[in-house]
């Protein structure tokens, strides 16, 4: 029987198996492709989340099954899992792009290097060997990058 855990975001990322901080969320065949559209889902979820930035916010319950080796199967969650991983993926392409254009002060540009190197290290784990935390398939990134962003 399995007993169920409140975790945030954070920890999810941080470690998908407690304990674990190279663990990495799988999502298993049987789960249906990604379906979210940027007007409705995505949209919907960004802006409720923004508009309660002052207080804990509930994403609902996620259901995960161990499948060891370090992996984690995403049984329910999978579509605002997989935003938040893309949404957060886009944010640091998006921060360096910035970056690159010099969009910031010499001070300011090192507060947000910092920024996007505490969101990178959300989604990507390891130091030599980088993996990340939510693998995904190319075409759902593609897909996403083209249509959602």
């Amino acid at each position: 029987m399995f007993e169920p855990k409140k975790r945030s975001l954070k920890e999810l990322l941080d470690c998908p198996i407690e304990g674990d901080s190279q663990s990495q969320f799988v999502v298993p065949r049987f789960q249906r492709k990604y379906e979210w559209e940027k007007e409705v889902q995505v949209a919907t979820l960004i802006d409720d989340i923004f508009s309660n930035l002052d207080r804990q916010y509930f994403l609902g319950p996620m259901i995960f099954y161990p499948k060891g080796e370090g992996k984690v199967e995403i049984i329910d969650g999978q579509q605002r899992l997989v935003t938040f991983v893309i949404f957060f993926r886009a944010l640091v392409d998006y921060i360096q792009t910035r970056l690159d254009e010099g969009a910031f002060s010499t001070v300011r540009g090192d507060a947000v290097g910092e920024l996007k190197y505490d969101i990178r290290n959300l989604i990507i784990k390891g130091r030599r060997q980088r993996v990340p935390v939510l693998k995904l398939s190319p075409k759902i990134d593609k897909d996403f990058r083209t249509e959602i962003i």
